[in-house]
């Protein structure tokens, strides 16, 4: 397929290298990450970050990404070739590692589970267990000492079935949430 070609790091990192030095030429203060990998296949991840970084492009990001879903599984668990959370992370900070990039930090710039089915997704959770993967997600990043922004997707987008505080009202995980960034506003 089409898409396949994109989601290979030897495709993207010339691009992710050109896309790098454009914007620091820019404004060399500037942040700039790569994008979020999400691919769920734990096999395709140890592939693709082996060869961003083994064709020479780990110098051109200022934050490795990943977007993490899993359906709606338990985050804590592997499920077959699907990582769990702490695998994927670790995974992803082990081939840094393991090319001299053992200091560059980890953003997950999606992450979040449906309610209810929608268009887009088949499967669901209770909004009590969204609310504990919230939870274990936000506490597991905190730990893992390179994992430096978590992005809820999705905090408020109306009738998106992922939302946390749908027009008919905050569910659990947005009081989670609220109490997460009230206990760590500046994720130190």
């Amino acid at each position: 397929a089409a898409s396949e070609v994109c989601r290979s790091a030897i495709t993207y990192g010339p691009i992710l290298k050109a896309g790098y030095q454009a914007i620091k030429a820019a404004n060399p203060e500037a942040t700039v990450g790569m994008f979020g990998q999400w691919l769920e296949n734990i096999d395709h991840i140890r592939k693709f970050f082996t060869d961003l970084f083994s064709h020479g492009y780990g110098p051109y990001m200022d934050y490795l990404n990943f977007h993490f879903y899993n359906g709606d599984r338990d985050p804590s668990v592997s499920h077959n070739q699907i990582p769990s959370f702490n695998e994927w992370w670790q995974t992803i900070h082990s081939i840094a590692t393991q090319y001299g990039f053992a200091s560059k930090p980890i953003w997950v710039t999606e992450v979040g589970w449906a309610i209810r089915p929608d268009k887009n997704d088949s499967i669901a959770v209770t909004p009590q267990q969204q609310a504990q993967y919230m939870q274990y997600i936000m506490t597991q990043a905190i730990q893992s000492g390179v994992i430096q922004r978590v992005f809820w997707f999705t905090i408020n987008y109306h009738m998106q079935a992922d939302s946390i505080d749908p027009p008919s009202g905050p569910l659990p995980a947005f009081f989670t949430y609220q109490n997460m960034v009230r206990q760590r506003p500046l994720w130190r």
